[in-house]
């Protein structure tokens, strides 16, 4: 029997566990529920599918997916729906996040659709959306998949979904050909309107600003629509919210200050010092000092530290290159300082600018790096091809296992076999330099296991700009 991803979320959800859990607002029926459910379900499949097909989603997905599956979302404790770690919270915030400014009326156009409340189809979002990446996961998990793989299979369950039940999801009627978009600060702009199941960025016929689309010049179109019910025709179809706009200013904006600010109330110490020996130069600022302030979370199945990469955001270069990554993830700060014309390289204080790649991982006990490593380099890679002035140093770094000879030459060779990556990647040799330092500059505690996985890392830092 062929699996059906929607009705193995919506099986998830007893009536038991959500009277419990108080998913349904007061007076609600059972059938507005299960009709809100059904339609929340397939909102969140195309939401995530949608997301999977843009360049660098997918491991995006695949990452978080692993995540929930791990965590335990699908092993809940009694009288609840999802397991621990705030994913009800999560899963809210994500899909806010996938549709942007439209989310409130999506909300309410499902609410309307399925005679159900605004209240319910909030909770049922923030616990749909877990699920929907625990049972990723698990599929995942269970078959060997890779991101590129569960993209694939999830692709498969939204033809499903639409082939089975099409009063769910099925194309909108025809919209305008243009609409005017209120853009960056307060600047609007008449833009033609993408077609259905599109996803486009445009950019203002400007010089491109190179910040997180949405900030400045940045619109990100749907990529499906949400069939709406006649007895609402005046309602925003669902699905041309712009569910990947992640241009709310503030967010934004304080994401940027977050970072920036971040790396100089960390780097403070540094600046008082009067040498900048190659060993003090190579603390990698932008990572935590501390497992309790780092934000991830330690893998013992592989040894590593999996770090939380953030909301999905999506970047747009000069040359046209989008890259779904997360808004914490290295290539996310990578890009934020080349782009910004504030940040400088400081040419004094080395101990500024390091960032710790959070997706390269190497085999035990040697310098070949894992397959999934593949892909941050990449991203790393098409970052610097749009700033080929750029120039950056690469760090590698140990714990304190073995001797420390060993572990110097290890963490040469690790930062070796990045460096060769990029290069192979069509980045110039003459722009990448690598040091190895060894157990000497550790950034957590080698007493413990998640100290020693946050330890065995390498980081980056731009020399040139």
């Amino acid at each position: 029997m062929t699996y059906n991803l929607l009705e193995a979320v919506k099986n998830c959800f007893t009536t038991e566990a959500m009277r419990q859990t108080g998913v349904a607002a007061v007076g609600e029926s059972d059938a507005s529920i299960e009709r809100a459910l059904s339609r929340v379900t397939a909102l969140v499949i195309n939401s995530l599918t949608g997301l999977a097909e843009q360049a660098g989603g997918g491991e995006v997905l695949w990452s978080m997916a692993r995540e929930a599956h791990e965590q335990g979302v699908l092993r809940p404790s009694s009288g609840r729906l999802i397991g621990g770690g705030g994913w009800q919270s999560r899963g809210a915030e994500l899909m806010r996040s996938l549709l942007s400014d439209r989310y409130s009326s999506t909300v309410e156009t499902v609410a309307d659709s399925a005679g159900s409340q605004n209240t319910t189809v909030n909770n049922l979002l923030g616990l749909t959306t877990p699920i929907t990446l625990g049972i990723l996961g698990r599929h995942a998990a269970e078959n060997e998949l890779d991101a590129q793989g569960l993209s694939q299979w999830l692709q498969e369950q939204r033809r499903m979904v639409a082939a089975i039940q099409p009063d769910l999801v099925r194309p909108h009627a025809p919209q305008p050909q243009s609409q005017s978009q209120t853009q960056g600060l307060g600047q609007t702009q008449t833009i033609p309107r993408p077609s259905p199941m599109s996803f486009d960025v445009r950019d203002n016929g400007t010089n491109y600003s190179p910040e997180v689309v949405g900030v400045q010049n940045r619109r990100v179109a749907a990529i499906g629509d949400y069939y709406q019910p006649e007895a609402a025709p005046a309602k925003a179809s669902i699905w041309s919210s712009n569910w990947l706009g992640l241009g709310i200013l503030l967010v934004a904006v304080a994401a940027a200050l977050g970072y920036f600010l971040g790396q100089d109330r960390i780097n403070l110490g540094f600046n008082r010092l009067t040498e900048n020996t190659e060993e003090v130069a190579a603390v990698p600022a932008a990572t935590a000092t501390s497992t309790s302030t780092s934000q991830g979370r330690y893998d013992e199945a592989t040894g590593n530290y999996i770090y939380d990469t953030g909301l999905p955001t999506l970047i747009k270069m000069g040359d046209g290159t989008r890259l779904m990554v997360g808004s914490n993830s290295t290539e996310h700060k990578l890009y934020q300082f080349l782009a910004s014309d504030v940040a400088q390289v400081d040419s004094v204080n080395r101990t500024k600018g390091w960032i710790s790649f959070d997706r390269v991982y190497f085999a035990p006990s040697s310098a070949t790096l894992t397959p999934e490593s593949q892909q941050q380099l990449q991203n790393v890679a098409a970052i610097l091809k749009n700033f080929p002035r750029a120039k950056v140093r690469i760090g590698g770094y140990t714990d304190n296992s073995g001797s420390f000879a060993g572990n110097m030459k290890m963490s040469e060779d690790r930062a070796n076999a990045a460096m060769a990556v990029l290069v192979d990647m069509g980045i110039d040799a003459t722009r990448i330099t690598s040091k190895g330092y060894g157990q000497k500059i550790p950034i957590a505690s080698n007493d413990t296991e998640d100290g020693r996985a946050l330890n065995r890392r390498i980081s980056l830092r731009v020399t040139r700009k």
